[in-house]
């Protein structure tokens, strides 16, 4: 009897539950979103242009987030210390797209390029949590790993894959 019911909860209640969990976490982001005038992108979408079309990927997290892991090629540019003179070298009409760990940082980001006149840029929904979430790779100085910054307790929580890592391996 007891293994019947562990099999029923791992048929029907688990899946359901982690879908409320993705549920939950898209409204939220959906509020978090609300405030910013950006246009998004789903992970699945830049997957897909990322193997196939030119893009310039902006991760804008702290340095020790980026060095955990990131997007591969994606390009640094710290929120906290963001530099528009950095950007000198990509056209305002390049297609560019930001993140950070779950898309609040990277909104900023990407509403300040449109003001500057930047003309395609595009927000990650969900950051690089639904990156990673979503199972696509993230990298280290080059190479595939499944670690990623849980920015910290209450937003790791929305983290399902990948491990938990704070500080990069070395």
């Amino acid at each position: 009897m007891k293994s019947l019911l562990k099999s029923w909860i791992l048929a029907y209640v688990l899946p359901l539950s982690l879908h409320a969990q993705d549920t939950g976490y898209h409204v939220f982001l959906k509020a978090l979103y609300g405030k910013f005038d950006v246009d998004h992108i789903s992970v699945d979408s830049l997957s897909k242009l990322l193997a196939s079309d030119s893009v310039v990927v902006l991760d804008t997290r702290s340095e020790n987030e980026y060095l955990v892991s990131h997007i591969h090629n994606a390009r640094w540019m710290d929120f906290d210390t963001f530099d528009f003179a950095k950007m000198h070298d990509i056209s305002k009409s390049s297609r560019i797209i930001t993140y950070c760990s779950v898309g609040y940082r990277s909104s900023v980001i990407a509403e300040r390029l449109t003001s500057l006149g930047y003309q395609n840029v595009q927000n990650l929904f969900g950051g690089i949590f639904e990156w990673i979430n979503q199972e696509y790779p993230v990298f280290r100085e080059g190479t595939e790993t499944t670690d990623i910054h849980p920015y910290n307790n209450f937003w790791g929580k929305w983290l399902r894959h990948g491990n938990k890592v704070s500080k990069p391996r070395k």
